[in-house]
């Protein structure tokens, strides 16, 4: 049995500090390779001596030194919810600083002090990034170049500006830092210092002699500070007008498309999400203002995620895939919405213009959007859960959300305020769009996650058809999800308004419909004695209410 084997329990042990424990796996072993296998192979990225220095255990980390463990060895770590890849025992001690393994792996185990991760990230710039001043000067008395930059080309100094870490700045400044380096996008420290909106980093760097250059989208570090300071006039606005006033949304939603543009695209999901919630607070449901946020949610979702996946080979890509986080905001209030119209009742719905001319909404028509989108939205949390590796991300974040990471959306609140409202979902979910923004639909997670929170999968719409009519008279029926309708208990041989079957769609299509299909679904296993029945009583329109009762 080679140490490989042993890799998790000692890892496990070393994560947690236990050295008794990783003593009763390790004493007595005296084979060099056993101990190579297990302490030092990259079969995985679980390295004892990885996750004791980021944790601080520095009995572990001498004792695995101890043992044979390499100090240059790298292994994964995660630090504020992102994934570090390539991170090496002293990065990682650097980044969460600790110092005494910093200094026991310098000194005692000769780690190599500018030895970086994955994506060139030093122990040094991993230290000044939650301003460990004590590491930062040790690291650079001992031989750190403060001057390597990851590989955006950002540098110790610029991440110290943007974290708004004033004593790291001013120590990097007075080791001789190069205040004009810019990165691989043209910005510089004083753009991150103006960005972190921190002036006595902004004063140090202009000190320093920092000039205001433009990075390459021709933003320099003054039209930075004045888009920061537009933020303010924000707020000025909305606590002159009220949270009601349409140029309070509409600064709103064009101060946010300015951000997204500009690669801040948090900032920009901030001001939208406050816009939306005013909007909800103040306007009548479905108004037309509300519907607009939704879409260009949606729209910016949609971009960054698309963007993201055909461009995945591309460098110098500025927005990250949404997290679930906001998709999630956003679908809630799709729900809010909703119950906003079931509570509203019969009143009419109206929106006043700037003219002083109310307009009515097709109100069916909204209602239909709005669901619409709330369905794209489950699909692209779906989307959102599977694996994307970005290697040009910011320290390798791997954009993977595991089963037990991924965020619960509530789809029955979803689904019951559907249902308040009389509205189809499941037929809407089911049918084809022939749009670009609803590309992937009909989508088997969303119906599945439908039918699982109640949704009724045989009740009709307005045309007399259950869900599995319409899927069938899509022009490209997906099988998958006819069947999955079968397995929810569909009837095969429903009825829709011209008394057609579904059994009948599939056996002869509509003349309007693409020619007659193979349908590899075996129906003999969803159709009962009963729907036979039933089938036979409709079919030959015999009258059996009284029939039934007498009997």
């Amino acid at each position: 049995m080679n140490g490989f084997e042993f890799r998790a329990v000692v890892f496990n042990a070393a994560s947690a500090g236990n050295l008794r424990r990783l003593r009763v796996f390790l004493d007595g072993r005296t084979s060099k390779s056993w101990l190579d296998s297990c302490l030092n192979s990259t079969e995985n990225d679980k390295i004892p001596l990885v996750i004791a220095s980021r944790n601080g255990h520095i009995d572990v980390v001498r004792y695995l030194l101890d043992k044979g463990a390499d100090p240059n060895v790298v292994g994964t770590v995660s630090f504020d919810g992102e994934t570090i890849h390539g991170a090496p025992a002293l990065w990682a001690a650097s980044a969460a600083g600790k110092f005494d393994v910093v200094r026991l792996l310098v000194e005692e185990a000769g780690a190599n002090i500018n030895q970086t991760t994955n994506t060139s990230s030093t122990p040094l710039r991993g230290a000044c990034y939650d301003g460990h001043l004590e590491i930062v000067k040790y690291l650079v008395e001992h031989g750190a170049d403060i001057e390597v930059a990851n590989q955006h080309g950002h540098t110790s100094l610029m991440i110290a500006a943007y974290r708004q870490k004033v004593d790291v700045v001013k120590y990097l400044i007075s080791c001789g830092a190069d205040v004009n380096r810019s990165s691989k996008k043209g910005n510089t420290a004083m753009h991150d210092a103006v960005e972190g909106e921190n002036l006595e980093v902004c004063a140090l760097l202009l000190n320093a002699g920092a000039r205001l250059v433009p990075d390459e989208f021709g933003v320099c570090p003054l039209m930075c500070a004045v888009m920061i300071g537009a933020d303010w006039s924000l707020l000025i606005r909305e606590r002159i007008l009220g949270g009601a006033h349409a140029d309070v949304h509409y600064y709103l939603r064009f101060r946010g498309a300015v951000y997204s543009d500009l690669g801040h695209v948090d900032k920009c999901y901030e001001l939208w999400s406050h816009a939306l919630i005013l909007q909800q607070t103040h306007l009548t449901p479905l108004h037309m203002s509300t519907q607009t946020m939704f879409q260009a949610f949606l729209e910016t979702f949609l971009h960054t995620l698309n963007d993201r996946a055909i461009h995945m080979e591309l460098a110098g890509r500025r927005n990250a895939p949404p997290k679930q986080d906001i998709v999630k905001f956003v679908f809630e209030r799709v729900c809010y919405e909703l119950e906003r119209l079931a509570e509203w009742g019969e009143r009419p719905l109206s929106d006043l213009c700037n003219c002083g001319e109310d307009h009515v909404h097709s109100c069916d028509d909204e209602k239909k959007r709005v669901v619409l989108l709330g369905l794209q939205l489950l699909a692209l949390m779906n989307r959102l859960s599977l694996p994307m590796h970005d290697e040009e991300e910011e320290e390798d974040v791997v954009y993977f959300c595991r089963a037990s990471e991924t965020v619960k959306i509530d789809v029955r609140r979803f689904v019951e305020a559907c249902r308040e409202l009389k509205i189809p979902l499941l037929h809407y979910a089911v049918k084809e769009i022939d749009t670009v923004e609803f590309d992937g639909m009909p989508s088997y997670f969303v119906v599945e996650r439908l039918l699982a929170s109640g949704v009724c999968v045989n009740s009709k719409d307005a045309d007399g058809d259950t869900a599995l009519h319409v899927m069938l008279k899509n022009s490209h029926p997906r099988m998958s999800v006819v069947r999955l309708l079968l397995e929810y208990g569909a009837y095969a041989l429903a009825r829709d308004a011209d008394g057609k079957t579904c059994l009948d769609i599939i056996n002869n299509r509509n003349e309007h419909l693409l020619q007659p299909f193979s349908f590899p679904i075996r129906l003999g296993k969803y159709i009962t004695l009963k729907g036979l029945a039933a089938n036979t009583v409709r079919r030959n329109n015999l009258a059996h209410e009284q029939s039934i009762c007498n009997a």
